[in-house]
């Protein structure tokens, strides 16, 4: 994880927090809700490859931004699968790339069965920097969502990614809302 991202996702929490402590202050009611959970969290998956066990598949899914899968080579193209344990209707799917400052070229395929795959989002000729994660939406009903990796901008890096997550939902929740009645 590079230093930015994790210094913006400290700073998104105080800033939360910040704003809630305020509304309290000045008599505003606030609902809380809870964050958005992805529906790969706690799955299994499979890749191509894997550097090693600290390093596997499942750590693309934990969402930890700590942990990462990060491919076994340079070569290309690699690919990671999550099962879902169940058909789900998949809205959109958030990816975390290790490297924040190069752009990533991929696919992103749903299946059923795991055999039939079908195309989810295809940025196999993007340019685009990932910052702070790619984000793709559709509607698929699956069981499996496999991304592959095929390009990669920065000469050097592989496939590696911190963060895949496959949501039911087009956009985020919103972790705190806020009514209009103030005391």
């Amino acid at each position: 994880m590079t230093y930015s991202v994790y210094r913006r996702t400290v700073m998104e929490l105080f800033l939360v927090v910040f704003v809630s402590a305020m509304f309290s202050l000045i008599g505003c009611s606030q609902t809380a809700k809870a964050a958005e959970i992805p529906v790969s969290e706690g799955k299994s998956a499979v890749a191509s490859s894997v550097t090693g066990a600290t390093y596997s598949a499942n750590q693309a899914i934990d969402r930890f931004i700590q942990t990462k899968w990060a491919a076994g080579s340079l070569q290309l193209p690699q690919w990671l699968t999550v099962d879902l344990a169940q058909n789900v209707h998949v809205k959109r799917i958030e990816t975390v790339f290790e490297h924040v400052d190069s752009f990533y070229q991929y696919t992103i395929e749903t299946s059923t069965d795991g055999m039939n795959w079908s195309s989810f989002a295809d940025k196999s000729t993007n340019m685009e920097l990932n910052f702070p994660y790619y984000s793709d939406t559709g509607d698929s009903l699956a069981r499996f969502v496999r991304i592959q990796v095929l390009g990669v901008g920065t000469p050097g890096d592989g496939a590696s990614i911190y963060d895949f997550r496959v949501y039911t939902t087009n956009e985020p929740l919103l972790l705190l809302s806020l009514n209009d009645s103030c005391v």
